[in-house]
């Protein structure tokens, strides 16, 4: 069984090794409901190679003895099942309690970062090239 990588406290707040390298920060009265698991980073690319987001996740085995993964935030923020949880800051890194939010899909998609192919300058503006208007 793999050693288990632990969870390193400094003050009010605490950082969970990822694999590659990362580390997460929460607060450091949620480190027990952490403790006892490797976390992995998750990492989706962009096509340049940079960073499009990170987010933290461990692995479980279901009810069903089928393999689950457990998100991060989601234990520490504990949403109701429809709900969403949004990283106020945009750092799925981050989940310090004063930077989660519980919220609804919508509620969500507002708080994204404008995107990279945007020709408009605003958010949800798109070009209908069909009928020539934003």
């Amino acid at each position: 069984m793999k050693n288990k990588r632990e969870i390193r406290v400094e003050g009010r707040v605490a950082y969970v090794p990822l694999t590659r390298g990362r580390e997460a920060i929460i607060d450091a009265e949620d480190a027990s409901l952490l403790a006892g698991r490797n976390w992995h980073a998750h990492i989706k690319w962009k096509p340049d190679g940079t960073v499009k987001s990170a987010y933290a996740h461990t692995n479980a085995l279901a009810e069903d003895s089928a393999r689950t993964t457990i998100k991060m935030h989601r234990i520490i923020a504990n949403p109701e099942p429809w709900q969403e949880v949004d990283h106020i800051n945009g750092d799925g890194l981050d989940n310090r309690k004063e930077n989660l939010r519980c919220c609804l899909r919508h509620e969500n998609m507002a708080n994204q970062k404008m995107r990279s192919d945007n020709t408009s300058g605003f958010k949800g503006v798109s070009w209908d090239s069909r009928r020539k208007v934003w």
